[in-house]
């Protein structure tokens, strides 16, 4: 039998205040991504999903006259 989704959604808000109350979790190490353009490019984004690379958007780049 499934649990009733009220029930479920009050044991997760229970859940997400006990980790952030007791903060369970702490993140210390970050990946960073070092990336070189030139100033003439325009439109390059920063990488935003995890595992996603810098050329995502490249068909947006545009080159400065």
């Amino acid at each position: 039998m499934t649990v009733p989704k009220a029930e479920r959604n009050e044991v997760l808000g229970e859940i997400v205040h006990h980790m952030s109350d007791q903060l369970v979790l702490m993140g210390m190490f970050y990946n960073v991504l070092a990336v070189v353009t030139g100033d003439r490019v325009q439109n390059v984004a920063p990488a935003t999903v995890m595992g996603s690379n810098q050329t995502w958007n490249a068909h947006l780049w545009d080159l400065r006259v």
